[in-house]
């Protein structure tokens, strides 16, 4: 049921700025937890005992691990620039 929406989790669940306010950006991470939990239910499938499944597995270079590394790196810079 969620690999039809693919597309829509990453782009939407996982984008750096939600909104501007004041000149500064606000991020969502909550948002981005959610849909992280969301993007892990895909991979994981129950079987039954003794029986394998191949899991789910994405590139390296999938739109969805590059949002994730944008959005991380975007909250660290941010976290640190609130510090200041």
């Amino acid at each position: 049921m969620l690999k039809p929406k693919l597309d829509v989790m990453v782009q939407h669940g996982l984008q750096v700025a939600v909104s501007h306010e004041a000149s500064r950006e606000v991020y969502d991470f909550e948002l981005a937890r959610n849909t992280c939990t969301m993007l892990s239910k895909l991979a994981t499938k129950r079987t039954e005992a003794g029986k394998y499944v191949k899991p789910l597995r994405f590139p390296n270079n999938h739109s969805m691990f590059v949002k994730i590394t944008e959005l991380l790196t975007a909250g660290l810079c941010w976290e640190a620039s609130a510090k200041l």
